[in-house]
């Protein structure tokens, strides 16, 4: 509902406590001042020896409420009489009546001027008005808008179809896949391919709510709480360009659960300081061992940072959660090579190093997938120093040679990280991992399928996170199905 040539703010019709017309107006200035006189006196006044302090109370906060509902009735009909409100959005039919006072009103027409545009005696739209229009048909409602020069929107909003409850979560990120594998209880695992929809939903329930928070209903509606919001901003994450934001977000809270159960398992672990230069680091990790996945891996461990291993299609390579001053990893790459899981780990690590003295980790704004965040400057420092704990402080030097080796020919770095590593007495792996990042970073160019070309093809870095995880946490300090949850989660996926 719009009128002609005011300014740019909306109100929104509410009901009919409001005021009408300037002598409406004028008492309810009225009541204000001797409501405002009412609580002045009551907040000098203690409460008597014979009066309940609640019932004391609850009559000054019901006189504080009923003189804040009078200031509100104020400030709307001054905003409409003062032409401060260009429209009036109003959500239903219902709401039409209210409308048209409001534009009367707005439009500076007392009822006596509108009665004679439409040909009424005022105390006719004075009974309407006081009844909200309940009595009056369309037409002459029709007729008393096209009096007020109301242009109003047609526009029709249809009930949307109710989803199933699967599609529901779905939307939210959880499909039924992930129901099956993840979430249903383990006395169903066996049962599943007998399963319908609602068993499948009544298998999963309890970890819903447990996990996301979730209660799921029958017609698809979805009743939860934040936690979605909370485990993407607190955590620290390393991801792909091409993450689905919906799957990466549900993942992330399913994900923040399981290293919430593997902290609360490994306080026994000691709480060891992380450096946060590269040499340091490579000392405390590797000692005099050469940094390959499985020497950083038991290092991360031996400083009391547990490393969870996850191998679901899920696009995020790695995340790092704090609970109470324990850091948790969890790592996730679809790629079995253990270059890529042994740099993803030395990024995490060094997330795990800032801010010691906070409790959790620092919230980061933004979401997990915003690009902002991705790209930050904090997310390449973390890429830098993995590289340099990999290369003993070379990296930008080694990739330098590469580039400078292949004379700006994409085609020729291939050969360039063989014969550089060859040379520097590097992993080739390792170097062509780096190199297809700082191209992609620095110069935009994709050289991912090259750098996999050069990975060994026999290493499985999944199994040995596996292995180590399960030498070093001990299942017997969780409830049974925290325990059969974490479990699961170190299984390989059926979808």
């Amino acid at each position: 509902m719009h009128r002609k040539n005011k300014r740019h703010s909306e109100v929104r019709p509410r009901n009919s406590s409001m005021i009408k017309n300037q002598r409406q107006y004028s008492l309810t200035k009225n009541n204000v001042v001797m409501f405002t006189d009412a609580l002045a006196r009551l907040k000098e006044e203690e409460c008597p020896n014979d009066v309940d302090p609640l019932m004391f109370k609850a009559q000054f906060d019901g006189i504080e409420s009923q003189l804040n509902t009078l200031l509100t009735e104020i400030e709307e009909y001054e905003a409409l009489r003062d032409g401060k409100v260009e429209s009036l959005c109003l959500v239903g039919l219902e709401e039409l009546p209210l409308g048209l006072i409001k534009a009367r009103i707005a439009q500076g027409l007392t009822q006596k001027q509108l009665a004679v545009l439409i040909n009424v005696k005022p105390q006719q739209i004075q009974r309407w008005e006081q009844e909200d229009y309940e009595n009056v048909g369309f037409v002459k409602l029709v007729e008393i808008a096209k009096a007020l020069e109301l242009n109003i929107s047609e526009h029709i909003e249809l009930p949307s179809k109710p989803k199933s409850a699967i599609s529901a979560l779905k939307s939210h990120g959880i499909d039924k896949n992930f129901l099956k594998a993840r979430l249903a209880s383990n006395d169903a695992q066996y049962r599943l391919g007998t399963f319908s929809d609602a068993d499948l939903l009544g298998a999963a329930a309890g970890r819903l709510y447990k996990i996301y928070g979730m209660r799921v209903a029958a017609n698809g509606v979805i009743f939860s709480d934040d936690r979605f919001k909370t485990a993407s901003a607190g955590a620290r994450f390393k991801i792909p360009q091409n993450a689905d934001k919906t799957k990466v977000t549900a993942y992330a809270v399913y994900a923040h659960y399981l290293a919430e159960i593997v902290s609360s398992a490994t306080r026994h672990l000691p709480l060891k300081t992380i450096p946060e230069n590269w040499t340091e680091l490579k000392e405390v990790l590797c000692g005099s061992k050469s940094p390959d996945f499985e020497t950083i891996l038991r290092g991360a461990w031996a400083m009391g940072i547990p490393v969870l291993p996850l191998s679901d299609p899920i696009h995020f390579h790695g995340v790092c959660w704090r609970f109470e001053y324990r850091n948790v990893i969890v790592l996730k790459q679809s790629m079995q090579y253990s270059s890529r899981w042994a740099f993803d780990l030395l990024h995490e690590i060094h997330h795990a190093g800032e801010s010691p003295e906070l409790h959790t980790l620092e919230l980061v704004a933004g979401e997990a997938t915003d690009a902002e965040r991705r790209d930050s400057d904090d997310e390449h420092h973390a890429n830098n120093l993995a590289g340099d704990v990999l290369f003993s402080g070379r990296a930008q030097r080694l990739y330098d040679l590469v580039v400078s080796q292949a004379g700006g020919q994409v085609v020729r770095i291939k050969s360039s990280v063989i014969s550089v590593a060859t040379a520097e007495k590097v992993n080739v792996a390792d170097l062509a991992n780096y190199v297809a990042y700082k191209l992609q970073k620095d110069k935009f160019i994709s050289l991912w399928g090259v750098a996999n070309n050069l990975q060994p093809t026999e290493e499985n870095p999944l199994s040995i996170a596996r292995k180590v995880f399960m030498e070093n946490f001990d299942f017997g300090k969780l409830n049974k199905d925290d325990c059969e949850l974490l479990k699961q989660s170190l299984q390989d996926p059926f979808f």
